[in-house]
């Protein structure tokens, strides 16, 4: 029982960075699943996931203001800020899922952790999700960078 349980706990915390607080068979928890697959894709620039993970209508709103499509997010190097600074890991913290049938809205903070190590700043963002045939799908994003404290908005 105790083996079992330690591994457990040390699974949940070497696992991804995304919280699982929700049960592993609720919408919510396979649209935080889903998330991570789509994070996980970027980071090892594997179109072929982020094909199958972006809806055909997705549309995407990066940092910077520019807006996407999904073949301009398939064409893009995903691994990479968009100021060309390679990115190693993403974290997420503060996440929030809300299921509206077949339409889920997640809310979160992103930080970036630079190839280098260094630590990027954070991002607010909104992911759009959408259940076709069976499976979670990104319809939509936008991110907004976050003010450094003190700074006058």
């Amino acid at each position: 029982m105790w083996r079992r349980l330690s591994a457990a706990v040390l699974f949940a915390l070497t696992s991804a960075n995304l919280p699982a607080q929700r049960t592993a068979g609720s919408a919510e928890a396979e649209v935080e699943r889903v998330a991570r697959q789509y994070l996980d894709a970027r980071l090892a620039n594997d179109t072929a996931a982020i094909r199958r993970l972006l809806a055909e209508e997705f549309t995407g709103i990066n940092s910077s203001g520019v807006l996407g499509d999904r073949a301009s997010a398939l064409r893009l190097p995903m691994n990479v800020t968009p100021m060309g600074q390679p990115i190693a890991g993403f974290d997420v913290d503060s996440v929030r899922v809300r299921v509206y049938g077949d339409v889920a809205v997640m809310t979160g903070i992103r930080r970036v952790r630079g190839a280098d190590g260094s630590g990027g700043g954070g991002l607010r963002f909104t992911f759009v999700f959408i259940r076709r045939d069976d499976r979670w799908q990104l319809t939509a994003s936008q991110a907004t960078d976050l003010q450094p404290r003190g700074r006058p908005r």
